[in-house]
């Protein structure tokens, strides 16, 4: 449908005859132009012949006069149909080796399609014989090894071409179309705007790698070829090949094959799935070694949304080929938006560690007795979308962060963040205190305690401004000597420790005994059930408890004047929730601490972001 060929054929058949007639000085007689106007149409079919046709024709009128006009006309348009209807066998010979004898064929074609015109004046015009005997010679040996050249080389580089895109788009080992393949047939599929229900197999090796490292490379290599073939005889078997199936190699262990006009449903009632598992079976029996390969196909419908971006549902099978362990197992819409979900924010996890910085918002922590601001907890803002009307859950992000081996690198980069806060800090704010989550899996990383105080010294920010709240303190191996000497360092640089979540785990108690905590937080569940004699008893408890070690208590939760006043009566002096304030960006948290810090008063000065 472009006619990008066409115009630019055309254009250089306007420049040649152009440069042929005015500079060279020589008789209007450019026998090249009818090699471009049958390279159109072979090429790019009848629209582009005809246009190449038009814009020489133009070119001949002006640089030639209207002599022989008529004829002219006749000689190109004939060409350019000639061409046109030769396209449909050079697309056949495409798709082949190309052969001597092809080659030749095409430029016999050529020579045939140019010289008919002069045929057929020679015969109807007996008074110009000589004149289209002398056409015909000079077209037949004048222009002969030009035009051979011209069109074996066309031909050879279109081939070159070809299977380059072939290469881009096939997987060497099996010999089937690959990811990059299944991604443009996917989009051909919603750019066409198919009604018919379609189907996906993922047919997935889980203990692949462990096969390779078992059996060796060749064995493994020749069985996955064994399987892709496998595939590809299934799709002429009768049971499937009513729903046209196409077979992907999708990744270094796994397959996929996509029905056509079947739901998933039907797939399931007709167990086209599980014949194509026992199918695939059979040839895994054949292996040799004490290890048996473990199949599992994952089948999914392919919906409208899935195709708007094939990409992003792509990236989304590849958790699949992961987690999945049953041998078929059918996958609901709403499982695959689950799946889509966690890709989404993998993906911001991903871009946060390449940037080096999270999205933190601060939560303040006040003084309950008169609601001064002494600083606050960051906390991840990750938006569902780009309406910004419900956020992720922190814990969720850190859930899926950790499933993919992220949560160290994440967390790392949620210390950089903090720390460039506090360094933003206006000198008149300094006293705030600043606190970051931090999972045992980052404090039993060798060497992390250390590499923060060296972040805290670069950035010349002194260690008793920064405040880590051990969160899932049931994890946290305490015996451990890494998690020790990691303590060690930031409690020797001043860097405050915070027993988070107090009150929902059983080894917070002793962990207050056991490590210099400067900090105890009351959990929101606790909080929120204060109104209950056996709750508000734990809470003067754990108050007790947090006197006796000289840690401050910091209540997590609080949404109303009732339990503010309930916990200072309990002796609670410091607290945060919705009562004071929602978790906010930086420069509003900045605006906060002015305004509930009266000592700071006329030294105030406007704040700016760093860089500006």
């Amino acid at each position: 449908n472009s006619y990008v060929l066409g115009t630019t054929l055309g254009i250089s058949s306007i420049l040649l005859t152009g440069l042929m007639s005015e500079w060279l000085k020589t008789p209007v007689k450019v026998l090249v132009v009818t090699d471009f106007i049958f390279l159109a149409g072979l090429i790019g079919g009848w629209k582009n012949a005809f246009l190449t046709a038009t814009l020489a024709l133009g070119g001949r009128a002006l640089f030639g006069g209207s002599d022989n006009l008529l004829f002219v006309v006749v000689d190109y348009f004939v060409i350019a149909a000639g061409s046109s209807l030769l396209r449909p066998y050079f697309s056949k010979w495409q798709r082949g080796p190309l052969t001597l004898s092809a080659g030749t064929f095409i430029v016999l074609a050529r020579f045939a399609i140019v010289e008919f015109p002069l045929v057929i004046l020679y015969f109807t015009s007996p008074s110009m014989h000589e004149i289209t005997a002398t056409i015909m010679a000079r077209r037949l040996f004048g222009a002969f090894s030009f035009s051979v050249f011209i069109v074996f080389s066309v031909l050879y580089l279109l081939r070159r071409e070809q299977f380059r895109e072939q290469s881009l788009y096939m997987e060497v080992l099996s010999g089937l179309p690959n990811r990059r393949a299944l991604q443009k047939t996917l989009e051909k599929t919603y750019s066409q705007k198919k009604s018919l229900p379609s189907t996906l197999l993922l047919i997935d090796i889980s203990n692949f790698r462990d096969l390779v490292q078992e059996l060796g490379h060749d064995w493994a290599d020749a069985f996955f070829q064994r399987i892709g073939n496998c595939l590809s005889h299934l799709q002429h078997e009768r049971w499937l090949a009513e729903y046209a199936p196409s077979v992907y190699c999708f990744s270094d262990r796994s397959f996929v094959l996509i029905l056509q006009g079947i739901s998933m449903h039907e797939v399931e009632d007709k167990s086209l799935a599980h014949r194509v598992y026992t199918a695939l079976l059979q040839t895994t029996h054949h292996q040799a070694g004490s290890m048996r390969p473990w199949l599992a196909i994952g089948v999914f419908e392919l919906l409208h949304d899935h195709l708007s971006n094939p990409n992003r549902f792509l990236r989304t099978l590849t958790l699949v080929e992961r987690s999945s362990e049953a041998t078929v197992r059918y996958f609901e819409a709403n499982t695959m938006r689950q799946l889509q979900r966690e890709t989404r924010i993998r993906n911001y996890v991903e871009e946060w560690i390449l940037a080096n910085r999270a999205p933190l918002w601060l939560q303040p922590k006040v003084l309950l007795q008169n609601g001064r601001c002494l600083g606050a907890e960051s906390l991840l803002r990750a938006w569902e979308d780009d309406s910004q009307s419900r956020y992720i859950s922190p814990p969720e992000i850190f859930s899926i962060a950790a499933a993919h081996r992220l949560l160290g690198a994440l967390e790392w980069v949620t210390v950089e963040t903090i720390v460039s806060y506090l360094e933003q800090m206006p000198p008149e704010l300094e006293q705030m205190l600043l606190s970051i989550n931090l999972s045992p899996t980052t404090l039993s990383q060798p060497g992390f305690g250390a590499r923060l105080c060296n972040l805290l010294k670069k950035k010349n920010v002194q260690g008793h401004r920064l405040v880590v709240e051990i969160i899932e303190t049931s994890r946290l191996p305490v015996n451990n000597e890494i998690v020790q000497d990691n303590i060690y360092n930031l409690s020797k640089h001043g860097v405050q420790l915070s027993l988070d979540d107090f009150g929902t785990g059983y080894a917070s108690i002793s962990l207050l005994a056991r490590l210099p905590f400067d900090e105890l937080k009351l959990d929101y569940s606790m909080i929120s059930n204060m109104d209950d004699p056996r709750t508000c008893s734990a809470i003067a408890l754990s108050i007790e408890g947090a006197k006796r070690y000289n840690a401050k208590v910091v209540a997590e939760g609080v949404e109303s004047e009732a339990q503010q006043q309930q916990l200072l009566d309990l002796g609670v002096t410091i607290g945060q929730g919705f009562l004071f304030g929602k978790a906010m960006d930086l420069p509003s948290f900045i605006d906060y601490s002015w305004r509930t810090n009266p000592s700071a008063g006329e030294a105030r000065l406007p704040y700016e972001p760093a860089g500006t």
